[in-house]
C-alpha cells in the first residue's frame, strides 16, 4: 500500500489522497484471502470467454458475496469476511462486477476530497483483476479487458475492437469445426448404411454369425466399450520380429535337451525319440481313436515312457515332450499280409496326423466312471473348452451313486485325479506341438484360455483389452440361457470370493463385470482343468523346478502375434484364399491343343 500511483485511473492502485491510516485492514487476513482467490474460478470465468451475444459473459461472482459462501467455507476464508459479506449474490458481467468492486473497495474523488476505502477485500480483488487483465500483459494482444476502463474512453474502445476481432476468429473456427463435423456425420451415416446393408446380407447367409455380431455390438454399447482401433492391429514387420524371437527361444531350449555324438568330422543327433504306437481304425472321420490310445496308455504301468511323458506330474525326460516323436501307425495284419506293409514310418507326416487327430477328437475326450463316460470338454461357438469343476464333480458323483450306490468322497477324488491326468496329457500334447512347430488348432484352445495358459493374462489384468475379452468369450454360455449376453447381467447380483476366502455378494457394473464375473465364470470355475493343463504346459522336473514355461516369452508379445505364430486361423478372408492359390499353366509345344494351353489349374 506504499506505492500508490499519482494518476486518478483505477488501474494500478488507489489515487493520491488515500491515506493508508484511513485504510482499516489486516494485512495477514488479506494475504490469506488473496492466496485462496487464485482457485476462485467463478470470479474470472466471464473475463475468459468471448461474448457472442448480449450478456453471454454474465457469469462472474464476487468472492465476498453470498453466492460464493460455500467456496469460502471450502477454502477456509469465510471467517475472514464476517459481517462484511456483500449483497452481490447473483452472476454479473465483468463490467458490472468491476463497478461493484470500485464502489465498495475503492476510493471516490469528491469536492471535499477522497472517500476512503470501504472494504480491503474488495479492494484487493479489484487490484488482482486489474493486474491480471491489464494492458501491461499479454491479455488480448496487450490491450486488456474492456471492463477495466471507463466506458467510451480510448482504452475502452480499443478493448472492444480487440474483443470483436477475437470473436470473428472464434466464429470462423466454429464454422470450420461445424463443417468438419458435418463431413464426419455424413461419413458415419454412409458407413452405417453400408453396415446395415452388410448385416442384412449376413443374416440371409448365416443367421448364426449375424446373432454373434449383433450380440457383440449390443455388449459394446451397454458396457460402454469402444471398438478396438484397426490401426492398433499387428503389422507384418512386427509379426516377423516376434516370430524370430520365438524361434530363437525355441531352438535354444531344444538344444539344451538334444544329445549329439561325433562320427568322424560330423556330429549326429542321437537323442532317443518317444515312440507312440497307434492302432489305426480308418473311418470317414478319423484315422485312429485318440480316446482308445490314451485309455490304453493310462492303464499301463506308470513306469512306461509314454505314461511319464503324458500323465505324470513331474517330467523325468523333458526331451520326450520338447523334441520330435516317432509315431508309428499300425494296422491289424490280416492273414497272408506282410506286417511291414501296414506300418507307417514317421518322417514327420504321422506325427502331424497324430496331432491333427487329437485336435479333432478333443471334444469326445472323457474318463470312465465305472462304465459311464464323463466328458472333459464341451463345445462353444468359439471352439472346445473344458467343463466346469461343478459339472465334472456332479457327473462323477451321479455316475458313482447310480452304479455302486455310494458317493464316497475318496472315490470321487480318485476320479478327479484321473481327469487331471487326462487334462495334463492334453497340455503336454499342446506343448509338444508348439515346440516342434506344428500348428495347434485354434478350436482346441480358444483365445481366452490361450491368454491365460500361455501369457498368464486373465480378465482381471488391466492390460487385457475389454473389447478383446468380449470377442474371446463369445459363445461361452453364462447361466442357463444360451442366448443371454454379458450386458444382460448388468445390475444383477453375483456371489464371489475374495482373496481371504470370504464369500460376498456384489452388484455387477461396467467396472467389475470383467474382473469379477467373467473371471469367476470362465477361469475360476475351471480350476481343475486349467491347473492340470498348465501343469502340462509348464512341466516340472523331479526337484519340482519348472523345466520350461512358455509364459516367459509369450507374455511379452501381444495376443495377436502369439495366436498367428502358434495357432491355425479360425477364418480366412476372400483375399487370403485367393492369395494361397498358385496358378500352374501347361507348357505345351507348338502342336499343343489350344484348350490345353489355356487351362489353369489352381492348387492350394
Amino acid at each position: 500500500y506504499d506505492g500508490y500511483s499519482s494518476e486518478e485511473s483505477y488501474i494500478g492502485g488507489a489515487p493520491v489522497g488515500a491515506n493508508k491510516n484511513d485504510i482499516n485492514q489486516n494485512l495477514a487476513d488479506v494475504e490469506k484471502f488473496m492466496t485462496a482467490i487464485e482457485s476462485c474460478y467463478p470470479l474470472t470465468l466471464g473475463f475468459d470467454i468471448v461474448p457472442y451475444y448480449k450478456e453471454a459473459d454474465k457469469c462472474c461472482f464476487c468472492p465476498c458475496g453470498g453466492g460464493l459462501k460455500k467456496w469460502r467455507e471450502s477454502v477456509g476464508v469465510d471467517s475472514l469476511i464476517g459481517d462484511r459479506e456483500c449483497d452481490l449474490k447473483k452472476a454479473n458481467t465483468p463490467m458490472s462486477l468491476m463497478g461493484h468492486l470500485r464502489d465498495i473497495g475503492g476510493v471516490k474523488k469528491e469536492k471535499k476530497g477522497f472517500t476512503p476505502m470501504g472494504c480491503e477485500f474488495h479492494y484487493a480483488i479489484r487490484v488482482y483483476l486489474e493486474t491480471l487483465y491489464s494492458m501491461n500483459g499479454d491479455y488480448r494482444g496487450g490491450v486488456g479487458h474492456k471492463a477495466l476502463y471507463q466506458m467510451n474512453d480510448d482504452n475502452y474502445r480499443r478493448a472492444v475492437a480487440a474483443e470483436l476481432t477475437l470473436l470473428k476468429k472464434e466464429i470462423q473456427a466454429g464454422k470450420k469445426v461445424i463443417a468438419e463435423q458435418e463431413t464426419e456425420n455424413w461419413r458415419l451415416k454412409s458407413e452405417r448404411e453400408k453396415l446395415e446393408e452388410d448385416m442384412a446380407k449376413i443374416k440371409k447367409i448365416n443367421e448364426h454369425f449375424y446373432d454373434k455380431i449383433s450380440s457383440l455390438e449390443k455388449d459394446r454399447e451397454k458396457l460402454k466399450i469402444e471398438k478396438k482401433n484397426p490401426t492398433s492391429c499387428l503389422t507384418d514387420e512386427q509379426l516377423q520380429r516376434y516370430s524370430k524371437s520365438w524361434q530363437r527361444y525355441r531352438d535354444v531350449t531344444k538344444k539344451c535337451y538334444t544329445k549329439f555324438s561325433k562320427q568322424g568330422k560330423d556330429t549326429k543327433d542321437v537323442t532317443p525319440k518317444l515312440k507312440l504306437t497307434v492302432e489305426m481304425c480308418m473311418t470317414k472321420t478319423r484315422v485312429f481313436d485318440v480316446q482308445k490310445f490314451l485309455d490304453g496308455e493310462y492303464c499301463r504301468s506308470k513306469n512306461t515312457n509314454i505314461w511319464k511323458a503324458f500323465f505324470a506330474s513331474q517330467l523325468k525326460n523333458p526331451e520326450h515332450i520338447l523334441l520330435d516323436w516317432n509315431v508309428v501307425f499300425e494296422n491289424k495284419v490280416t492273414e497272408g499280409q506282410d506286417a511291414k506293409d501296414t506300418t507307417a514310418v514317421d518322417d514327420g507326416g504321422p506325427s502331424r496326423q497324430f496331432l491333427s487327430e487329437c485336435w479333432k477328437q478333443l471334444l469326445a475326450l472323457h474318463i470312465l466312471v465305472g462304465k459311464k463316460p464323463v466328458k472333459l470338454f464341451e463345445k462353444s461357438r468359439s471352439g472346445v473348452i473344458p467343463v466346469t469343476d461343478d459339472f465334472l464333480c456332479h457327473k462323477v458323483k451321479i455316475s458313482l451313486s447310480k452304479q455302486s450306490g455310494c458317493d464316497d468322497s475318496s472315490e470321487i477324488d480318485q476320479f478327479i485325479e484321473n481327469a487331471k491326468c487326462y487334462y495334463r496329457a492334453v497340455g503336454r500334447i499342446i506343448l509338444h506341438s508348439i515346440m516342434v512347430s506344428t500348428t495347434v488348432s485354434s478350436s482346441a484352445l480358444v483365445p481366452l484360455f490361450q491368454n491365460f495358459l500361455l501369457r498368464n493374462c486373465s480378465p482381471r489384468d488391466p492390460e487385457y483389452d475389454k473389447d478383446d475379452i468380449l470377442q474371446h468369450i463369445t459363445g461361452i454360455v453364462f447361466g442357463d440361457n444360451p442366448k443371454k449376453a454379458l450386458s444382460d447381467l448388468l445390475k444383477s447380483t453375483h456371489e464371489t470370493e475374495d482373496e481371504e476366502g470370504n464369500r460376498e455378494e456384489i452388484i455387477l457394473d461396467e467396472n467389475n463385470i470383467f474382473s469379477v464375473f467373467v473371471y469367476d465364470a470362465c477361469i475360476d470355475s475351471r480350476k481343475i482343468a486349467l491347473s492340470a493343463m498348465l501343469d502340462g504346459l509348464a512341466p516340472r522336473d523331479e526337484k519340482g523346478e519348472v523345466i520350461i514355461d512358455l509364459r516367459d516369452i509369450f507374455w511379452m508379445m501381444p495376443h495377436d502375434a502369439m495366436e498367428r505364430i502358434l495357432f491355425s486361423r479360425q477364418s480366412l478372408t476372400a483375399e487370403e484364399v485367393i492369395g494361397c492359390l498358385v496358378p500352374q499353366f501347361d507348357q505345351g509345344g507348338s502342336e499343343a491343343d489350344a484348350d490345353s494351353v489355356d487351362r489353369l489349374e489352381c492348387v492350394q
